[in-house]
């Protein structure tokens, strides 16, 4: 079989690749893009009737070709060729933005594997990213499901010779869900993305639970000091993101603890007590614990 050498040929306009899902104009994502194709890129001359291309280093496979392009910040269109078979496996009618992590033949079939971050936010700040991979099977090309809700980079990595690839998926963003984070552990093979290993958060229960899930009248009333009297735990609701702000506990007597900036989707109280007061679980197990004056994480 002939050996050739793969090229990723993009192609940048001055658009975006679709519309931004954000709660600001600006997204560091963007930065670490344009200092990716910067630093990894030799550039082409530029002339007024032709569009700027940036040819990256080559990279050696059998015959598959990947070819990615851009509208704006980030690559926007895929098209995977083999020999004269073309396939179009991200339209720019898609709305999808994605980043490649790397290209490589994960499962030694001599034919590269494409993976990449799917960019759910579009280049705001709404949503984690999703793993994905692009591969040719010897007749057409196919891709894996995307997987993961991952805010800080999918990792790739060797383990015991084998390529994994690390996914955390964060439960943040427009949902009042909790204890839904996890770190999943998954390896390419069949042409498919399969779990190996998970590690999932554990709800602690509680006896009272104040919840953005379930925010009412934005306050629930426990006697937390022993002194049999109701006290009152209140926060105030974004919607935006699903969250408690401004969680406070104002006590019988009037005294007042703020949990200053924490933004969490739960406040939930325990049986448990630590110097006269109830112990408090936030979100899904973060334990807060009366200290003599104020409430601290343990």
């Amino acid at each position: 079989m002939i050996k050739e050498y793969i090229f990723f040929i993009v192609i940048l306009f001055s658009f975006s690749c679709g519309n931004v899902q954000n709660d600001a104009e600006t997204n560091s994502n963007s930065e670490a893009q344009q200092e990716l194709a910067e630093a990894t890129n030799p550039k082409t001359e530029q002339t007024d009737t032709e569009p700027k291309v940036i040819v990256p280093k080559a990279v050696y496979s059998e015959d598959v070709v990947y070819f990615t392009e851009a509208k704006g910040t980030f690559l926007n269109k895929l098209v995977g060729r083999y020999h004269d078979y073309e396939q179009v496996l991200i339209s720019s009618d898609d709305n999808i933005c994605y980043s490649v992590v790397e290209q490589k033949d994960y499962n030694k079939d001599g034919y590269d594997e494409l993976c990449v971050e799917i960019i759910n936010g579009r280049g705001g700040n709404c949503c984690g990213n999703s793993l994905k991979i692009f591969s040719f099977n010897g007749e057409k090309f196919v891709s894996t499901d995307k997987y993961g809700w991952d805010w800080d980079g999918v990792e790739v990595r060797k383990e015991n010779g084998k390529t994994v690839f690390i996914v955390e998926t964060i439960n943040a963003g427009y949902n009042a869900d909790i204890c839904q984070n996890k770190v999943e552990t998954l390896v390419f093979e069949d042409f498919k993305l399969k779990v190996i290993n998970v590690e999932e958060d554990e709800k602690v229960n509680a006896v009272l639970n104040f919840t953005s899930a379930d925010y009412g009248a934005g306050f629930v009333e426990f006697d937390l000091d022993g002194d049999l009297i109701k006290d009152e735990i209140s926060a105030e609701y974004w919607e935006r993101w699903g969250v408690l702000t401004s969680v406070k506990i104002v006590f019988s007597n009037g005294d007042e603890f703020s949990f200053g900036d924490l933004q969490p989707k739960r406040v939930g109280v325990l049986n448990s007590k630590t110097k006269g007061h109830n112990d408090l679980v936030i979100d899904c197990d973060e334990i807060y614990k009366w200290n003599g004056n104020s409430y601290v994480a343990k």
